[in-house]
């Protein structure tokens, strides 16, 4: 699991998960973005990344048929013929 547009995340820090993706080349990963939450530490500290920035670094494609809570999507390498989605 990966969480981006983390209170303070720079375009490098987005980058070393990235990199690390790309060199373990996982069969599945969960991505989702962070959304403050008023009761933790994280959503007072400063330079936050907006939630367009942070949305734009997870690549969805649209909501699950079973749930509304779902999102699904994947790769560019990936083609819904072969591959499915995740």
């Amino acid at each position: 699991m990966v969480m981006t547009g983390f209170s303070g995340e720079s375009d490098e820090h987005f980058q070393a998960p990235c990199d690390l993706i790309e060199k373990v080349r996982f069969d599945h990963l969960g991505v989702f973005w962070y959304c403050p939450e008023t009761v933790t530490p994280a959503a007072t500290w400063g330079s936050k990344v907006s939630r367009w920035e942070a949305r734009r670094r997870v690549l969805v494609e649209g909501v699950r048929l079973e749930s509304d809570y779902l999102l699904t999507g994947r790769l560019a390498s990936q083609t819904p013929e072969i591959d499915g989605q995740v």
